[in-house]
């Protein structure tokens, strides 16, 4: 995942990881979600395009993002699925509602 954040340089905000999946899926709701690449031309994300969003504008660190993910992954296996999350959201007829309660659940356990 640290490949995906890219280097920014400049003050960080800290934010919790349960305030980071908050953001993260606000990210969504605002630009859209979409499947199988991080960011489309239009703006829509994909969860680790919307913590990289988060990440670019000093939201957190890589710990955070990475705590962030090991929490969805977290939600994932404790509802019988071993896929890693990001596989998960591009699943056929994977929706953007369950993306966001995804990560809301992840950010409330």
């Amino acid at each position: 995942m640290l490949s995906l954040l890219g280097h920014r340089t400049g003050t960080r905000r800290a934010v919790t990881v349960a305030q980071h999946l908050e953001l993260t899926a606000l990210v969504l709701q605002r630009y859209g979600w979409t499947q199988r690449s991080l960011r489309t031309a239009g703006g829509r994300r994909c969860i680790l395009g919307a913590q990289a969003v988060l990440y670019r504008l000093g939201y957190g660190d890589e710990r955070t993002a990475e705590e962030a993910g090991r929490w969805i992954q977290g939600v994932l296996r404790r509802r019988g699925i071993s896929s890693p999350y990001w596989a998960w959201q591009d699943g056929p007829g994977r929706t953007e509602v369950e993306v966001l309660h995804l990560l809301r659940e992840a950010a409330h356990q």
